[in-house]
C-alpha cells in the first residue's frame, strides 16, 4: 500500500473519530492583507496609508520588510522583443520583424517608443557604440545573416549607413572600440568598424566546438564553446582569445566548465567571467548553472564558484553583473544572485516578468529586459536583497540508475547523505558539503526500496521503508542487515544503542542496535493513531501520531516503552522536533484542514500543553528548530520567530518556490539548511533581515491606518501585519518608496560678460544647483539666432562666444537645466563688441 492510500484510509478513520471526540483547542486566525492605499510614496515626505484586509486585531503591529527589485515600467513592442542595448536616455530593442525599436527611457516608469528602423529580415540582436547601433539581421532577402550599422546620432531620425552580408548563422554580437565581434556558429569573426559605412572582416578564429557567446574585455575575447556528442553527452568550455592584434586573434587558454552540458552565455566584470551552463539530464529535463571563473591571469583561468539556476524548462540565458550582484534572465523572469563572495554565490530571489524572457542590459539602478511577446521591461535593482537565500544545488541523478527525485537528507560532518527515488528503487548517495556553496556528489552507497526516512549515526545509515529498518555500513556500499517491523516504518531516530521507529499503525518500535550487524526489536507500544514521525529527548520519545496528535512515551526502560501523555490537535501531526522544554509540531491535512505550527510545553511530559500556534500557508511537511527560530518546509522554507513560544511569528521565507516545492525532510547544520527536492539537494543560507517596525492603528478587523515615514531607501517593500496573538499576514512587494521627483528649476544669478574683444566675449553666471549651460544670442533684441552650450552639470558657468562682429551690440539670454531636466532662463542682457582698433589700449567692457 502506498503513501496516498494510507493517507486516504486514515482520513476516513479521522472523520469517524471526530464524531466521537470533541477537540477543544482554539487557534488564532491569520490576518489577511488585501491592499494598501496608496501603494507608493515619495522618499522625502511621510505617507499616510490605509491597509485593508481581514482578521486584524486591536494592537496589531505594522512593519515593512525590504523587498526584491521590481518592474518599474514596461512598453509593448510591435512584433517581438529580443536583444536590447541602452545608451543615455534611449533603449534600442531588436524587434524581430518590426526592425529596430528606439525607446525613450528618460522616465523609467513610462518608457515610450519614439521611432523604429525597418529592415528586410529578422532583427535578432543589437549593440551600440557612440553614435552607432549595430544590429544582426537574420533570414533577410539579401543574406542568411547581415550586420547593419545604424546612425543614431539623432534618435528621432535613425538611418542605415552600412552593412556586411554573408555572416552565416550569427549567435552573438559584441562591440568594443573600432571592432565588432560576431559568433558565427563555429567561428569568431572580428570586423573592423572604424569606418561604420564600410565594415570589413579582418580576422577570425575557427574552433572545433559550437560557439555560443562572446564578451570582450581589454585585450581578450571570452568565448563560450560547447560540444554535443549526443543529447545526453555534452561538454562546455570557456575560451580566452588574445585579440591584441585583431587581424591575428589567438586562443591562449581554455577551461572545461562542464563535462555534461554546454557553456552558454558569458559576462566579464573585473577579474571574473560569469558563464551559464545549460543542458539536459537523462530524462530530457533542462538544467542550468552559473559558474564564476577567475580570469585575473587570462592564460590560466580557474573555476572559483558555481550556483544552480533553478529553471525547469528550456530557456534563453543572458547575464549582467553590477557591483555585488549578477542578474540572469531565464524563461520566466530574472534571477538575482549575490556574488560579493565569488566562491560562494547566493541566490537572492526571482522577479517574474511574464512572456518569453530573452535579453537584458544593465545600466545604473536599472536592468532592461526584453520578453518575446511582452516588450521591454525596466526593473529597479537599487534594492536587490530580501530574505534567506539558496546558495547552491547539486544534482544527484547524473548517472543511472542513481536516484531521480531526492526525498530525505541527513548531514554528518562534511557529508550530506541523500535518499532519492528512482523508477525501480531508492538510492542512498553521499554528497561532499565541506564547501556548502559548491556541493559535490561523492558516490552511490546503496539501493533501498521506497525509503521513507533517513538517519545517520557514527558510520552507519538507518533507512526505513514498508518492510522495516535497514542498516547500511557507510564504509561500504551495501545494506548489511534489515529488521522487519509489524507495520509500515515511516521514521527513525537513533539515540545511544537504540533506534526508535515510527511504525505507522503499529506505533513505536524500539530496536537494539548495539551490534549493528544483529539488530533486534526489544520493545513496542501501540499509539492511538498512526505513528508518522519521532524525536527523542532524554528518557522520552515524542511521536507525531498523525490523526491522534502528539504522543509522549517514556523510554527509560527501552524494552517496556509506555505512553504517559498526549495532546490532541485539530489536524494531522506531520512532524515533531524537540528543543528544550518545547515540542514543535508541523500540522496539516486533517478534517479541519488547519495548517500550521504548534508549540507544546513538555516541561511536564505527562501533561503536554499547547501554548502557542501560528497558521501557515500550505501543508507542513517538516520542522526544525535552531535558537530562536523554527523552520517549516512548505513550497517555500518558512522562518518562524519562537523567541516567545506562546506567540510564534512568521517573519520571512525563501523569496521564491523551489523547483517542485520543498521536500518532506529538512536538515540544518550551522548557517545552512539542506533540503532534498526535485532532482537533488538544495543548500539554503538562512540569513535574516530585520523588518522596519512602524506605528499603526487597527480601527477594526478590516482596516489599519498608519504613516510611513520619509527617508526610507527607494525600494519595493513587503507589508507585514502582526496580531498580538503572533499571527502574521504578508503582502509581498505591496508598497513602493519612490525617489522624489525634482520639479524645482535652478536659480540663475550674477550674469556677467568678461574679456570683451572685437570678436569674442565670455558670458558667466551662477546657479544654486549643478546644471548645464546654454547661451542664446543675436544682434536684435528678442531674436537669438546663435547659441553655444555645454552639457556638463556645474554651478559656476562660463561660455566663450566667438566669431562676433566688431563694434556690434549683442543681445543674449542664459539657460540652465538641472539633472532632472528642469530648465530656467535669465532675462535679456546685452553687450557691445569693440571696434577692430583699440584706442590708447583701453578696453570698455560693459553689460546692460
Amino acid at each position: 500500500m502506498n503513501l496516498n492510500q494510507y493517507r486516504l484510509l486514515l482520513i476516513i478513520f479521522t472523520i469517524i473519530c471526530t464524531t466521537l471526540i470533541t477537540v477543544e483547542n482554539t487557534y488564532a486566525i491569520l490576518p489577511i492583507i488585501d491592499s494598501i492605499t496608496p501603494d507608493s510614496g515619495l522618499n522625502n515626505l511621510p505617507t499616510d496609508v490605509t491597509i485593508t484586509g481581514a482578521n486584524f486585531e486591536q494592537g496589531a503591529n505594522f512593519s515593512l520588510l525590504p523587498g526584491m527589485p521590481y518592474i518599474k515600467g514596461s512598453v509593448d513592442t510591435p512584433d517581438t522583443a529580443i536583444g536590447v542595448y541602452v545608451s543615455g536616455k534611449y533603449a534600442y530593442v531588436a524587434g524581430g520583424l518590426s526592425g529596430l525599436q528606439i525607446i525613450d527611457i528618460s522616465t523609467p516608469a513610462s518608457p515610450e517608443i519614439v521611432t523604429s528602423v525597418e529592415t528586410d529580415g529578422f532583427v535578432a540582436d543589437v549593440y551600440g557604440s557612440g553614435n552607432y547601433a549595430y544590429m544582426v539581421v537574420q533570414y533577410g532577402l539579401v543574406s542568411p545573416a547581415a550586420l547593419q550599422v545604424i546612425d543614431i546620432s539623432d534618435p528621432f531620425n535613425p538611418s542605415i549607413i552600412g552593412s556586411l552580408d554573408a555572416l552565416g548563422e550569427v549567435e552573438a554580437l559584441h562591440v568594443s572600440g573600432n571592432y565588432a565581434y560576431i559568433i558565427n556558429d563555429w567561428d569568431l569573426e572580428i570586423i573592423d568598424i572604424s569606418d561604420p559605412s564600410s565594415p570589413i572582416i579582418i580576422g577570425s578564429v575557427d574552433t572545433p566546438g559550437h560557439l555560443h557567446d562572446v564578451y570582450v574585455s581589454g585585450s581578450y575575447a571570452y568565448v563560450t564553446e560547447g560540444y554535443i556528442w549526443s543529447w545526453w553527452e555534452q561538454e562546455g568550455n570557456l575560451l580566452v582569445i588574445d585579440i591584441s592584434i585583431p587581424s591575428n586573434p589567438e586562443i591562449i587558454s581554455s577551461i572545461n566548465i562542464s563535462s555534461y552540458w554546454e557553456a552558454d552565455r558569458v559576462y566579464v566584470s573585473g577579474n571574473y567571467a560569469y558563464v551559464t551552463v545549460v543542458g539536459t539530464d537523462y530524462d530530457g529535463v533542462y538544467l542550468s548553472y552559473l559558474h564564476i571563473i577567475d580570469i585575473s591571469t587570462p592564460s590560466t583561468p580557474a573555476l572559483t564558484g558555481l550556483i544552480h539556476l533553478p529553471e525547469p524548462d528550456w530557456s534563453y540565458y543572458h547575464l549582467y553583473v553590477s557591483g555585488s550582484y549578477a542578474y540572469a534572465t531565464l524563461e520566466a523572469g530574472l534571477w538575482v544572485i549575490d556574488i560579493s563572495t565569488p566562491s560562494s554565490p547566493i541566490m537572492r530571489g526571482f522577479i517574474g516578468i511574464g512572456g518569453w524572457v530573452h535579453d537584458l542590459y544593465g545600466l545604473g539602478d536599472y536592468v532592461y529586459v526584453t520578453a518575446w511577446d511582452s516588450g521591454l521591461h525596466i526593473i529597479d535593482i537599487s534594492s536587490p536583497f530580501s530574505g534567506p537565500a539558496t546558495i547552491s544545488f547539486v544534482y544527484t541523478n547524473y548517472d543511472p540508475p542513481y536516484g531521480d527525485l531526492a526525498k530525505y537528507v541527513y548531514v554528518s560532518g562534511d557529508y550530506a547523505y541523500v535518499l532519492g527515488a528512482d523508477s525501480d528503487a531508492d538510492s542512498l548517495y553521499k554528497v561532499d558539503i565541506s564547501n556548502p556553496s559548491m556541493p559535490r556528489k561523492d558516490f552511490h552507497v546503496a539501493y533501498i526500496d521506497s525509503g521513507t526516512s533517513l538517519y545517520v549515526s557514527a558510520s552507519y545509515a538507518y533507512v526505513t521503508n514498508s518492510e522495516g529498518l535497514h542498516i547500511i555500513d557507510l564504509s561500504g556500499t551495501e545494506i548489511i542487515v534489515s529488521v522487519e517491523t509489524p507495520g509500515y516504518a515511516w521514521d527513525v531516530y537513533v539515540s545511544g544503542n537504540y533506534a526508535y521507529v515510527a511504525d505507522g499503525s503499529s506505533g513505536l518500535q524500539v530496536i537494539d542496535i548495539s551490534n549493528p550487524y544483529s539488530p533486534e526489536i526489544i520493545g513496542s507500544v501501540d499509539t492511538r493513531g498512526f505513528a508518522w514521525d519521532v524525536d527523542v529527548s532524554g528518557n522520552y520519545a515524542y511521536v507525531a501520531d498523525w490523526g491522534s496528535g502528539l504522543q509522549v512515551i517514556d523510554i527509560s526502560t527501552p524494552s517496556s516503552p509506555e505512553i504517559i501523555g498526549s495532546v490532541e490537535l485539530l489536524s494531522d501531526a506531520e512532524a515533531v522536533y524537540i528543543s528544550g522544554t518545547y515540542a514543535y509540531v508541523a500540522e496539516g491535512g486533517g478534517v479541519d484542514e488547519w495548517l500550521g505550527l504548534q508549540v507544546i510545553d513538555i516541561s511536564t511530559p505527562s501533561s503536554p500543553e499547547i501554548i502557542g500556534s501560528v497558521e501557515t500557508p500550505g501543508y507542513g511537511l517538516d520542522v526544525y528548530v535552531s535558537g530562536n527560530y523554527a523552520y517549516v518546509g512548505r513550497s517555500k522554507l518558512l522562518i518562524i520567530d519562537i523567541s516567545t513560544p506562546s506567540s510564534p511569528t512568521i517573519i520571512t521565507s525563501t523569496t521564491y518556490d523551489l523547483i517542485y516545492g520543498i521536500g518532506e525532510n529538512i536538515y540544518f547544520s550551522g548557517d545552512y539548511a539542506y533540503v532534498p527536492k526535485g532532482e537533488g539537494l538544495w543548500v539554503i543560507k538562512t540569513s535574516l533581515i530585520t523588518p522596519i517596525l512602524l506605528e499603526g492603528n487597527a480601527e477594526d478587523t478590516t482596516t489599519i491606518t498608519a504613516t510611513i515615514p520619509p527617508d526610507l531607501p527607494e525600494s519595493a517593500y513587503n507589508i507585514i501585519v502582526t496580531n498580538p496573538s503572533g499571527e502574521v499576514g504578508i503582502l509581498r512587494n505591496g508598497f513602493r518608496v519612490v525617489e522624489a521627483v525634482d520639479i524645482t528649476p535652478p536659480v540663475i544669478s550674477d550674469v556677467a560678460v568678461l574679456d570683451i574683444t572685437d570678436t569674442t566675449a565670455i558670458v558667466t553666471w551662477d546657479t544654486d544647483e549643478p546644471s548645464d549651460s546654454v547661451v542664446k544670442f543675436g544682434t536684435t533684441s528678442g531674436e537669438y539666432t546663435d547659441s553655444i552650450s555645454d552639457i556638463t552639470l556645474v554651478t559656476s558657468h562660463s561660455q566663450k562666444l566667438t566669431s562676433l562682429t566688431p563694434d556690434t551690440t549683442y543681445y543674449f539670454i542664459v539657460n540652465s537645466a538641472d539633472s532632472s531636466g528642469n530648465p530656467t532662463e535669465s532675462q535679456e542682457h546685452s553687450f557691445k563688441t569693440l571696434t577692430s582698433t583699440i584706442v590708447d589700449g583701453v578696453v570698455d567692457n560693459f553689460i546692460h
